[in-house]
């Protein structure tokens, strides 16, 4: 902490009802990530969550990422807050992978059976043919409040041309 800042503390009279919006609420155990905001209503004994950053952002969402000859094993294409649902999972198969053993599978980092292929296993796309290849998954987050990376997991197969579009949907 620099030495011309202060500290300071404010006592405050709540009554129920009353709200409280904070900038960054990450100090307040999974209620926010670092820089996120929460809202809260005070409810006569405690301030109740009403909504945070990541509630905020949940409707809709799609989140893209293009896989080719050079991309890692493991791609992360984005976290997902708890109570996510991914409801469609796609890959377009742009320029072909020239090796028929190239696969790619979408799924999370959960330490769970089959969780490398929750949204879109290997038996569900074909790199080496250009086509639209899509997945309808229920698999809803129920985390205790954390995100979940949801990763491509890509193998080459040894192919030295290929290029893919993975998408995925969430609310």
């Amino acid at each position: 902490m620099p030495e011309n800042s202060k500290v300071s503390t404010v006592e405050l009279e709540v009554n129920v009802g009353d709200q409280v919006y904070v900038i960054d609420a990450s100090g307040i155990p999974d209620d926010a990530g670092p820089g996120e905001f929460a809202h809260y209503l005070w409810t006569g004994s405690m301030f109740a969550k009403l909504t945070s950053q990541d509630a905020s952002i949940t409707d809709s969402q799609t989140l893209s990422f293009l896989i080719d000859t050079d991309s890692f094993s493991v791609e992360n294409i984005g976290r997902l807050s708890d109570g996510s649902r991914i409801t469609l999972a796609s890959v377009e198969v742009i320029t072909p992978f020239n090796n028929a053993n190239a696969t790619l599978s979408v799924g999370d980092n959960l330490d769970l059976p089959d969780s490398q292929e929750r949204f879109m296993p290997i038996s569900q796309n074909d790199l080496s043919i250009a086509e639209i290849y899509e997945t309808t998954p229920a698999f809803q987050y129920m985390t205790g409040g954390s995100e979940t990376n949801v990763n491509i997991y890509f193998d080459t197969g040894g192919s030295v041309i290929g290029e893919a579009l993975v998408t995925i949907t969430y609310s």
